[in-house]
């Protein structure tokens, strides 16, 4: 689910006194004009990237990193909304506007929960934060995807989830009246999408239980032929026989790629010399990337930029084997003996400590 992003405003009155032939003279309050601009500093350590990119309404300003990870610039905001910076693939909601004075910190090799907040803004921004991580916590601790609960389940994940929003709210005192507004807002709009998209989903996630009931352990597996690996080689299931094959399918915008490709590696490392075969399948097509030329150059870029081992195979228009074994949400993960009959259907992601766990119950060797 996609989160909503959000400041706080100063007006500094100066006084002053003139003593004159004796007496106190009394002068008018003067303010200092509004300032039209906000300013954004801090460090960001262990990017990639030399760089980040703030985005908004009417605003896409890139942020340069100097080498230390430090920053300072200035941001003219047209319109005060939630907004986001994009760092390193990942987008982080921000709430700013002229007059602010917010400092950053953040280490990207723990992000986003080293984010730290301060000066000018940092109470409301620590706020959306909290309310950006319960809702990124939220995902992580379910294996299975809300869309795929039964209606009585479904409504109770729902009704937890405005609980908490609203729990995180009393945490917080004095925040901006109109980023509150935003919030409740967003958090309406994002838990209405939620649930009209579980409505027009419902039925084809009832029929991927019914179908997944059958993919059960000991069952042949569904096969797929001549899908297209990296070096431009037609590649069918059938040539990994007589190996275990763990299957991962994904596409180019998922993270635990992207983000975990050194653990993925080294995980797959492991078995290198054992009788296992990691195949991951891209699903990238035309309809994620507006031409099927373009998705496979996407998958290609994204395998070589991420350093990704293993079997890559471009599935394309061929989506077949993703209609056999029911898969409508990424990225899946599946198990396979060497007789090609399944293990599971649903396996664990390598990312997680079970899939080691169901790996040392196997004859590898």
């Amino acid at each position: 689910m996609k989160n909503s992003w959000y400041i706080l405003s100063f007006i500094i009155v100066l006084f002053s006194c003139q003593k004159k032939e004796g007496a106190k003279e009394k002068k008018s309050p003067v303010k200092t004009e509004a300032k039209s601009y906000a300013i954004i500093s801090g460090t960001i350590k262990n990017s990639k990237e030399d760089y980040f990119i703030f985005l908004g309404k009417h605003i896409n300003q890139r942020i340069d990193l100097r080498e230390d990870g430090s920053f300072l610039d200035t941001l003219k905001i047209s319109v005060v909304t939630t907004n986001g910076i994009k760092i390193n693939k990942t987008q982080i909601p921000i709430y700013i506007k002229n007059g602010d004075n917010l400092n950053i910190t953040a280490d990207l090799n723990n992000f986003p929960e080293s984010i730290s907040y301060n000066g000018i803004g940092a109470i409301e921004n620590t706020y959306l934060l909290a309310q950006y991580m319960y809702g990124l916590n939220q995902g992580r601790s379910s294996d299975t995807s809300i869309y795929q609960l039964d209606q009585e389940s479904f409504n109770k994940k729902i009704e937890e989830y405005k609980i908490g929003l609203d729990s995180i709210d009393g945490l917080y005192q004095n925040i901006n009246p109109n980023l509150l507004e935003l919030t409740k807002k967003q958090n309406i709009k994002s838990i209405g999408f939620i649930q009209n998209l579980y409505k027009t989903t419902k039925a084809s996630f009832k029929n991927q239980r019914e179908v997944l009931k059958k993919l059960v352990k000991g069952v042949p597996s569904p096969k797929f032929t001549n899908y297209e690996n990296q070096h431009g080689k037609l590649v069918s299931l059938d040539d990994f026989k007589g190996n275990y094959v763990f299957i991962e399918v994904w596409g180019t915008w998922i993270k635990e790629y992207t983000e975990n490709s050194k653990i993925l590696n080294d995980f797959k490392g492991k078995y290198a010399h054992k009788n296992i075969r990691f195949i991951t399948l891209c699903a990238d097509n035309k309809a994620s990337s507006g031409t099927i030329s373009f998705a496979k150059q996407k998958w290609k870029n994204a395998i070589e930029k991420n350093n990704l081992n293993g079997n890559h195979l471009f599935i394309g228009n061929d989506r077949q084997f993703l209609i056999d074994y029911q898969i409508l949400t990424l990225p899946r993960y599946i198990l396979i003996d060497p007789k090609g009959k399944i293990i599971d259907a649903q396996a664990p992601s390598p990312i997680k400590p079970e899939l080691t766990k169901l790996f040392n119950t196997l004859n590898l060797k």
